[in-house]
């Protein structure tokens, strides 16, 4: 089984990180296993990326829908626009933060999902801030995130919150992704029963 695993579920575990190359199902996975913790009656906020596409098919940009849905979205990302950019597609830091700061400030909930911890997310101070903020908070609500597969160095962001204690890396392939949805809803469950004990 072709999973990359660094560190173990333990007392400590505090948040799960999912990675995997472009295209290999990470947002597939993390929206199958959103709705199953939502269905068990797990407090869970979050956001996950959809992708924008034309009429003709081609990929346009990209927008962030906000767990559990309630038809609030915004654009991360698009082919069109004045942001700074990544690739050919200008990032809308102010739209991406109405969705995401709010998520990131409800530590109300028991799990937040982010969709991704990226280099078009990192463009976001706020977003950043707000990251490093619920990394250092005490009895803070578990995180369920997915990171991109690291060309060489890791961006910043996703080197602290690897490098905090008790976080977890999973690697989605072809082979395991239909298996790592169980995996991952079962340690998220097991991760909440250390949490409450």
């Amino acid at each position: 089984m072709n999973v990359v695993i660094e560190g173990s579920i333990g007392e400590m575990n505090r948040q799960l990180l999912i990675t995997g190359p472009p295209g290999i199902g990470k947002t597939t996975l993390i929206r199958k296993v959103y709705e199953r913790l939502a269905a068990s009656g797990c407090r869970l906020t979050g956001f996950y990326t959809a992708e924008q596409r034309d009429a003709r098919g081609y990929r346009v940009g990209f927008e962030v829908v906000k767990c559990p849905e309630d038809g609030t979205r915004a654009r991360l990302a698009s082919v069109e626009g004045n942001g700074p950019r990544v690739g050919k597609y200008a990032v809308d830091i102010a739209s991406f933060d109405r969705v995401a700061l709010a998520c990131l400030d409800d530590l109300t909930v028991e799990v937040i999902v982010l969709d991704e911890i990226g280099k078009m997310e990192s463009l976001s101070k706020g977003f950043v801030a707000a990251v490093d903020r619920l990394l250092q908070t005490a009895n803070r609500p578990l995180l369920l995130a997915t990171v991109p597969v690291s060309k060489g160095r890791a961006l910043p962001l996703v080197q602290r919150v690897l490098a905090v204690d008790g976080s977890r890396l999973l690697e989605v392939t072809k082979e395991n992704r239909e298996q790592l949805v169980d995996e991952v809803f079962a340690s998220i469950r097991a991760m909440q029963s250390q949490s409450a004990g």
